[in-house]
């Protein structure tokens, strides 16, 4: 009994003695260490930006509102599949005009900036026919595209003049 509570000890000691301290950065700093951390860094928080563009802040809305606001009143009455404001797209499901027609479309709106430009907004149209077999895809009259593009910038207009 004496060799075993003698065992059981020592193996005690050895484990207690064993130093396992692992800083977890919860310890206090010094007052030299806060006064650095306010200094900054000397080429800031970025560091030097050599053929790159420096980070932008992402949160918040980086497209122009009147161009979303104008682009969404233009698919208003078509079933809606995708709207980001964040990147700016809004994309439609399959939507025909007229219940006996054998076409259906589908768009695709990019809103690239937060400045009312008329390169700032791209619209892609998909088409397709419907046959014995099934819809098939077939390719749109690039006018429409522009079109649609001419519509929401002419209504960013309007919003922005009556805002």
């Amino acid at each position: 009994m004496i060799k075993k509570l003698l065992i059981v000890s020592i193996i005690f000691l050895i484990t207690a003695c064993n130093n396992q301290y692992k800083a977890t950065g919860d310890t206090p700093k010094s007052s030299r260490e806060r006064r650095e951390e306010s200094f900054g860094k000397l080429t800031g928080e970025e560091g030097v930006v050599i053929g790159g563009k420096k980070k932008r802040d992402t949160a918040g809305i980086t497209v122009n509102a009147y161009l979303w606001r104008a682009a969404l009143e233009a698919v208003n009455t078509m079933p809606i599949s995708v709207v980001d404001p964040f990147s700016g797209v809004i994309t439609t499901e399959w939507y025909q005009v007229d219940y006996q027609g054998h076409y259906r479309y589908k768009l695709n709106i990019l809103i690239s900036s937060d400045i009312m430009r008329a390169d700032a907004v791209k619209v892609n149209v998909f088409e397709q026919k419907y046959i014995k077999s099934g819809w098939v895809d077939v390719m749109p009259n690039p006018k429409m595209a522009v079109e649609i593009e001419d519509r929401i910038l002419t209504r960013a207009r309007y919003l922005k003049l009556n805002n």
